[in-house]
């Protein structure tokens, strides 16, 4: 379809909440993702729609990487989402994804993509959050690889104070800071707990 065709049809399945843009928490916001909200039609679309004919026939294999893809993908929609619930105490004026290409210092571009970048203007603060659907997950490796991502960010360069949260399955390593910054990391026990106050 052309483009200004679909428009109509993603307004209408955002208002019934079907459907949802997100933007970059920082920057342009006309580049925008949709993603299904709806969690079961978003199962249906990727599982069984695809995959009606050999379902039908009684053929049908799910592929575990595709179905961990599906939940890590919708873990870090629930964090997002459920963000004030489980670092609870915590004030900030943004909350969303980051995503873009940047310049290096030594000019090539670099594309990012962190899962959950939150902003306090007041206090200067910005967390960059990793969410992990995995099992066993060093933080170390992990947050060593999200500051590399995190430098590339221009908010408040020089004036910030930057911390890093990480949420998996479970932790192989915690850490609690990395290079003179806190670090939070969060299994699946904590954000139970953060839910149960």
């Amino acid at each position: 379809m052309n483009t200004r065709e679909i428009y109509p049809y993603l307004d209408l399945l955002i208002s019934y909440d079907f459907v949802r843009r997100i933007v970059p928490v920082l920057g342009d916001n006309k580049r925008g993702i949709y993603y299904i909200n709806d969690v079961f039609f978003d199962f249906w679309f990727n599982f069984i729609f695809r995959n009606r004919d050999s379902i039908e026939r009684g053929t049908c294999e799910i592929d575990v990487k595709e179905l961990n893809s599906f939940f890590g993908k919708r873990f870090e929609i629930f964090i997002r989402d459920n963000f004030h619930l489980i670092l609870k105490g915590r004030k900030f004026s943004g909350i969303g994804k980051q995503w873009g290409n940047y310049f290096s210092e030594e000019g090539k571009t670099k594309s990012i993509d962190i899962d959950i970048v939150t902003l306090n203007e007041k206090t200067k603060e910005i967390l960059f959050c990793e969410c992990k659907w995995q099992d066993r997950v060093n933080a170390l490796e992990v947050v060593n690889e999200l500051s590399k991502k995190a430098g590339y960010v221009n908010w408040n360069l020089g004036k910030r104070k930057e911390h890093y949260v990480v949420f998996a399955k479970s932790f192989s390593k915690r850490i609690k800071e990395f290079d003179g910054k806190k670090v939070f990391c969060y299994d699946l026990r904590d954000i139970e707990r953060g839910f149960r106050g």
